[in-house]
């Protein structure tokens, strides 16, 4: 699954479910059983009892250990998984589950990953941490009834047997497709490459006319794991173009989406004379950056058009950069003008009524005749 400018790193974590209660119980829970029709060769159908796991219950299971720190504890240097992919820094945990003793596998330097994880897009966006539960059971299990690995929102679930084969109900050329329960690979690489890039099986398509995903088996050749009729878990060179489209397109849709909610952000502030001169001072840095950006969406673009992938995406980073970069200068001038427009200028308004004219001359009239000096009168004698 490794695109150009990956590195992979495999660590595994390995515990029998004796030695927790919580996670034997969740495994308990999510364990059903269920009678499944199986149609044979010959067209006829034979009803079989088959022991699968719920992915949703097991999912909600998982969740709750996780939130009280049951499985915080098989982390590993600051709680980074075994598989890294240099050009999006993608992550995966791998935990394995079984009645067996514990044990831990590394097939890495310990320097060398802790170099890996702690490098300066250890804590980016584009960083996802993907755990793979592995669960190793005696006896024949499955995921939801007919899967041997499902790929969920937040996880993926592999489960493995000792037993060896055991009829799917898919058939090839007149006899019966086995899938191989003790080496579950080939479904565990598909669950993971449609969980990080969204590769599906061979047959499944869309169907315009029914707006709908559809099964067209014409396509459904190849030896690799989305192919159901073969044995093959190799990712061809066309799925490997796939999953570094689907990193670009991703990449691309996070940087247009940060950029504009940052433009959003910058449309929402008012604008008055006060903050002209503390805005201007931020404008031509605003403008650097955001052509920048720019230029690298158009850069990847022409990349992506011309199928040079791998040049492509060894702009993925520096895109995340300097999207990071303009949003913080947009936040940094949002938090100048701020103050500015909190300040409240204190004025005294002094309303003048027209109306009030003639009761100043009337009170000034009554005051003079009131107020002013009697003449006294001569005596006549």
């Amino acid at each position: 699954m490794t695109v150009p400018r990956c590195a992979n790193v495999h660590l595994n974590h390995r515990l029998p479910l004796s030695e927790d209660p919580a996670l034997a119980m969740a495994f308990s829970v999510a364990r059903r059983a269920s009678a499944v029709p199986l149609l044979l060769v010959n067209g006829t159908y034979r009803k079989t009892v088959r022991a699968y796991l719920d992915s949703s219950i097991l999912q909600y299971q998982l969740q709750r250990l996780n939130d009280h720190t049951t499985l915080k504890g098989l982390d590993f240097v600051g709680s980074r998984p075994f598989w890294i992919d240099r050009a999006r820094d993608r992550w995966i945990t791998s935990y394995m589950f079984s009645g067996k003793n514990i044990g831990f596998i590394a097939n890495v330097n310990a320097s060398r990953l802790l170099e890996l994880m702690t490098g300066a897009h250890a804590n980016s966006r584009s960083t996802l941490e993907v755990p793979i539960f592995w669960f190793i059971h005696g006896g024949p299990l499955l995921v939801d009834k007919h899967l041997q690995a499902k790929a969920l929102s937040d996880m993926v679930i592999v489960v493995q047997s000792d037993q060896s084969f055991l009829e799917s109900p898919l058939q090839c050329n007149g006899k019966s497709l086995l899938l191989d329960l003790r080496r579950p690979i080939k479904p565990a690489m598909a669950a993971v490459s449609e969980h990080l890039a969204g590769l599906l099986p061979l047959p499944i398509s869309y169907s315009q006319a029914h707006e709908s995903a559809i099964e067209d088996w014409t396509w459904s050749v190849g030896c690799n794991p989305l192919s159901m009729t073969s044995q093959g878990w190799h990712i061809s060179q066309f799925q490997r173009d796939t999953i570094a489209r689907s990193y670009i397109i991703t990449a691309l849709e996070e940087s247009i989406q940060s950029v504009n909610s940052a433009i959003h952000l910058l449309l929402t502030e008012q604008t008055t004379e006060k903050s002209y001169k503390p805005f201007a001072t931020q404008e031509r840095d605003l403008v650097n950056k955001h052509k920048s950006v720019v230029s690298l969406w158009k850069r990847i673009s022409t990349l992506t058009g011309q199928v040079q992938y791998g040049d492509a995406m060894r702009f993925l980073n520096t895109l995340e950069d300097a999207t990071k970069i303009f949003v913080e200068e947009v936040n940094n001038t949002v938090a100048v003008l701020h103050p500015i427009h909190c300040t409240k200028d204190r004025k005294i308004h002094v309303e003048f009524d027209m109306s009030t004219i003639p009761a100043f001359i009337i009170v000034l009239g009554v005051l003079y005749l009131v107020l002013k000096p009697r003449r006294s009168k001569p005596k006549i004698n």
